[in-house]
């Protein structure tokens, strides 16, 4: 049995994620893909998914706030793989998680997805009609 939490790594995360994904990923035999972040700041701030982004991978990255969302748009331009989605994600209509990523064209099967909406989290994954493969839910206890 692996115990994930020996292979922790900061590169951009806040916890050592970065080392955990780049672990779990490794056993599944997966080196490039899809990834999603909701709370994506600036792209790259305590960010789960800027590593993967910056080994290859597309994402889309949603962001609610105006001014995080103007960071996150010039830090990502060099990423012609990444779209950014200036969305508040919530369960009502037009704001669900499924509209916004059918909007940005992610492909329905995805890898990551990076869950840090500080309190609806649940509900969303919850609520999602997407598949990714990996889920990362933030909590603050």
């Amino acid at each position: 049995m692996i115990d994930i939490r020996d292979y922790a790594k900061k590169v951009y995360s806040q916890r050592g994620e970065d080392g955990m994904i780049e672990k779990v990923f490794s056993t599944l035999g997966i080196e490039s893909g899809h990834a999603v972040e909701l709370g994506a700041w600036d792209g790259k701030h305590l960010s789960n998914v800027y590593n993967l982004i910056k080994k290859g991978w597309s994402s889309t990255l949603i962001e609610c706030d105006s001014d995080k969302f103007a960071e996150l748009v010039e830090n990502m331009a060099e990423f012609d793989n990444c779209v950014t989605v200036n969305k508040k994600v919530s369960l009502e209509a037009g704001e669900t998680l499924d509209e916004i990523l059918l909007s940005a064209n992610t492909p329905h099967e995805f890898d990551i997805l990076s869950l840090d909406l500080d309190g609806i989290d649940y509900w969303v994954w919850r609520s999602l009609s997407f598949r990714p493969k990996l889920v990362l839910v933030e909590y603050n206890s």
